[in-house]
């Protein structure tokens, strides 16, 4: 379910002090489609307890999708990878694209599911 949220992913750069941080160009994916973080809800379960937690799926999509709040994201090709980083487990959620009635023009949509 989507919060209606939709962001820029930014490419990260290099700092002269070493550090990274999002810079100002937005990623694109190797066919030169924009990258976009759309946030979802979903419900876990943590210690005993049902919560509701806010997930960013990264998409490429021509143009910004338009995404309604809280109503269902299309997503195709919905997958996440797990992994550790600084000793906490986190997760990595990434979609190939949105149908058509999840974005904001069919044309953009299909352009975007062809990853």
């Amino acid at each position: 379910m989507g919060t209606g949220n939709v962001n820029p992913v930014l490419e990260w750069i290099e700092t002269a002090d070493g550090k990274r941080r999002p810079g100002d160009v937005q990623e694109v994916n190797d066919k030169g489609i924009p990258m976009w973080e759309v946030e979802c809800l979903r419900s876990v379960d943590k210690f005993g307890k049902s919560v509701t937690e806010s997930v960013s799926v990264r998409v490429p999509h021509a143009s910004e999708p338009s995404i309604k709040a809280y109503a269902p994201v299309p997503f195709d090709g919905l997958s996440v990878d797990f992994f550790v980083s600084k000793g906490q487990g986190r997760e990595a959620w990434r979609a190939s694209g949105l149908s058509a009635s999840g974005s904001a023009s069919p044309a953009a949509a299909s352009e975007s599911s062809k990853n």
